[in-house]
């Protein structure tokens, strides 16, 4: 169910050193060692958006924190360093927390009490699964944190249906999209380490073009980083309705952004404007 142990698979099958030395980090996974880390465009999307419909600065926190996991992602799969796998995880934890207290706070400025709570959960954790190296003790916390912030956000959005009728249409099917992308990543995640020795059998039989397809862990990435930025998006457009701030869903390419209603984007040229699947 989870990430495959690194004395069950090490890092090199030639039993080489890698660039960046022995590998020291805890786990690995059935796929190359060099990706490309999907979130970091999906993280300066998000905040470029946050700053187009002029929301608070709080709203940046969780964008930012998109950014950051998408670096320490590149770093651990670069190096599979212990350090650099801290730099993965940790900000997962960090992120969510701070993603969480903008839901737990919608309908208030601030809350010392959700800030202390988050707070004490985050630093519980790290000091001890640092201490434990145990990777079930990360992989659980952040599944609880990712399922608190998958239930209140759909609790508030259908609170706002008789005010926002349409604009709640649209949310839910956001929301829907976004869990489809979090479900379909868990299924990768799995294939990729229940069944490994025979995704790489396979990979050995076809060419590299077909093979790149069965990364799962790959499309993890992919998937959950669609997912978290679709939250991140959903989130933001509870916060305009119940602030009052007038906004409409366009698109970037396949990427729902919000901008202000009053500004015409399509004669700007700044943005491909696509149907709107939510709708």
């Amino acid at each position: 169910m989870f990430s495959i142990e690194r004395s069950e698979y090490p890092f090199d099958p030639l039993n080489k050193q890698g660039y960046w030395g022995n590998a020291t980090s805890t786990l690995d996974w059935c796929e190359p060692d060099y990706v490309v880390v999907f979130r970091l465009t999906l993280g300066f999307l998000a905040l470029y958006s946050a700053i187009q419909v002029k929301l608070e600065t709080r709203e940046h926190s969780g964008t930012l924190a998109l950014v950051v996991i998408g670096m320490g992602s590149w770093l651990f799969h670069m190096t599979l360093l212990y350090s650099t796998q801290l730099c993965d995880e940790l900000p997962m934890i960090y992120g969510t927390c701070l993603c969480l207290y903008n839901v737990l706070t919608l309908y208030d400025k601030h809350s010392k009490k959700s800030i202390a709570g988050l707070v004490a959960y985050s630093v519980v954790i790290t000091a001890v699964y640092v201490a434990l190296r145990i990777p079930l003790i990360f992989q659980f916390s952040y599944a609880l944190l990712a399922l608190v912030f998958a239930i209140i956000p759909i609790r508030q959005t259908f609170a706002l249906k008789s005010k926002h009728p349409k604009d709640v249409k649209i949310l839910i099917r956001m929301y829907c999209f976004n869990l489809s992308m979090f479900l379909l990543a868990f299924v990768c995640w799995n294939i990729d380490n229940n069944v490994c020795d025979h995704l790489r059998a396979w990979r050995d039989t076809v060419p590299w073009y077909l093979g790149m397809f069965s990364q799962m862990h790959g499309w993890w990435h992919m998937l959950t980083g669609l997912g978290c930025y679709g939250q991140i998006v959903h989130s933001r457009y509870l916060r305009c309705l119940v602030k009052g701030i007038p906004v409409r869903l366009v698109f970037i390419g396949p990427y729902p952004t919000l901008v202000p209603k009053e500004e015409d984007l399509e004669k700007q040229g700044s943005f491909t404007m696509d149907k709107k699947p939510f709708n």
